[in-house]
């Protein structure tokens, strides 16, 4: 009796949800080294987590807030540059 052959399927088209497997970066998950036992491991996993996500979601929102700070000072320059050029076509139209 001859053993099924593992189908070949085609890969797929679609582009990858995950933004690191696009950049060929792998994210490496460790479980715990034993199980929990009692509240205080239980609650030593839960701040450590907590703690990790929210420093990951600190560092977003700075890298965040930096982008718009430079965006309104791209809008500062462009408006003040209209602005001067504007009064100066206003003074040569008024002479």
């Amino acid at each position: 009796m001859q053993s099924p052959e593992p189908e070949e399927t085609a890969p797929s088209e679609e582009p990858a949800a995950d933004p690191a497997a696009v950049q060929g970066v792998s994210v490496d998950i460790h479980p715990p080294h034993g199980p929990i036992r009692s509240w205080k491991d239980f609650l030593l996993q839960l701040v450590t987590i907590t703690a990790g996500v929210l420093i990951a979601l600190s560092l977003e929102g700075v890298r965040e807030w930096s982008h718009y700070r430079t965006l309104v000072r791209e809008a500062r320059e462009t408006l003040a540059r209209e602005i001067a050029e504007n009064m100066k076509e206003v003074n040569i139209a008024t002479r």
